[in-house]
């Protein structure tokens, strides 16, 4: 793909669906799974990514309406959920494109139930309980029960599924996911006494699912580990089979000599102890890539690590090319990925940056045009040279 050389995104579609499948496997036989597609599909492509599993997936899961309803205007027929709260004045949207909404208070559901009923239908929600997250959610109390049974008793809702979230499943010490998910566990036991009897109830996170914890529940959500990404440092991928899905490239623009003494891009922070051979690449921060690999991350060329030398600057990165005799303008430069051999991982970036993987996938900005493969063969690609604005 020659137009993209300045900077790119490959994202292997058949690598998401394998890890999809690698986790089902892991599952009960009669386990539903959500995928998580929020933030543009952890900065995959939510639509792209969507359209290819939908077969594979029960549910899928958002952050906001207007994420939800781009599914849904691309042919997603699926459930959606937003994990999120959305402003009063959206109900009657959600409702329209019959996205679930995740409820956590009574004047919610009754504005919910009023839109619904003033439409002619029933709308399907999730109710959130906050076992320790403390963002959103009842909390797991009687009261919270007691309101959860009048929201059940309205006309214009179903409660379909009730949900929680771990904290800390992403630790090694599982200890606080465990009594989050005991709360949860006995909370439900009290709806179900209630006679409240959603046909979902789901807890697991990707680290969740890895760990075994809320598993026995209805259905699971799939989040970071279906783009082959580990949860955290402590929650690896380790000897099982999942397959990171993203690689990102640049192009070298630019090579030339310097002598010891001379600095390297803004503030002078690098400065030549001896000749250099140096490339500027094009790709900065203004692309996601973190600012604070200055000076100690690096890069591929010719499966050659080659060290960044200064800050990296807005769209543009220098590196030292010292010791690949071959570079030369126009090279491939590996940011994310594998080259000849070696390999630039997610985990191993951000372990040099103040940053972690999910922010850095979700930070690669639109100005990087994500190409996408099936099979090893380009399917497509999703950019923004036609980024129009549109006037009223």
């Amino acid at each position: 793909m020659d137009s993209y050389k300045r900077a790119y995104a490959k994202v292997d579609l058949d690598a998401i669906k394998h890890n999809l499948t690698v986790t089902k496997k892991s599952l009960k036989k009669d386990m539903k799974l959500a995928a998580v597609v929020k933030a543009d599909g952890y900065g995959h492509g939510s639509v792209p990514v969507s359209l290819y599993i939908e077969d594979i997936v029960d549910f899928f899961c958002v952050a906001t309406l207007e994420e939800g309803i781009n599914l849904r205007y691309h042919g997603i027929t699926k459930p959606i959920l937003i994990l999120a709260c959305i402003p009063r004045n959206s109900y009657k949207e959600s409702i329209v494109f019959d996205i679930r909404e995740s409820v956590f208070t009574l004047e919610q559901a009754e504005k919910i139930n009023e839109e619904a009923k003033q439409m002619g239908k029933k709308a399907a929600i999730h109710i959130a309980i906050d076992t320790g997250m403390n963002r959103i959610g009842f909390k797991p109390t009687k009261k919270s029960a007691d309101i959860i049974k009048e929201i059940n008793d309205m006309e214009n809702i179903e409660i379909e599924g009730v949900f929680t979230h771990f904290h800390s499943a992403d630790e090694s010490d599982l200890t606080s996911a465990k009594e989050q998910n005991l709360l949860f566990t006995n909370f439900l036991h009290t709806l179900h006494d209630m006679g409240i009897y959603p046909k979902i109830a789901h807890a697991s996170n990707s680290a969740g699912i890895l760990n075994r914890i809320g598993t026995e529940f209805d259905m699971v959500r799939c989040g970071i580990t279906m783009y082959g990404i580990a949860p955290s440092n402590e929650v690896n991928l380790n000897g099982l089979d999942y397959r990171p899905a993203l690689s990102i490239y640049s192009t070298v623009t630019y090579i030339k000599q310097i002598n010891a003494g001379e600095c390297v891009s803004y503030g002078a922070t690098f400065v030549a102890d001896k000749d250099m051979r140096v490339a500027t690449i094009s790709i900065g921060y203004a692309d996601g890539y973190p600012r604070d690999l200055s000076n100690k991350g690096y890069v591929l060329i010719h499966g050659v690590r080659c060290n960044i030398l200064g800050k990296i600057c807005m769209d543009q990165t220098i590196v030292d090319v010292s010791a690949v005799d071959n570079a030369k303008i126009g090279d491939r430069v590996v940011i994310l990925g594998e080259s000849e051999g070696n390999k630039i991982t997610v985990d191993e970036l951000t372990g040099d940056s103040n940053t972690f993987s999910y922010e850095f996938i979700c930070g690669i900005n639109k100005r990087v045009p994500r190409l996408y493969y099936c099979k090893d063969k380009y399917i497509g690609k999703k950019d923004y040279i036609r980024d129009l604005y549109t006037i009223i």
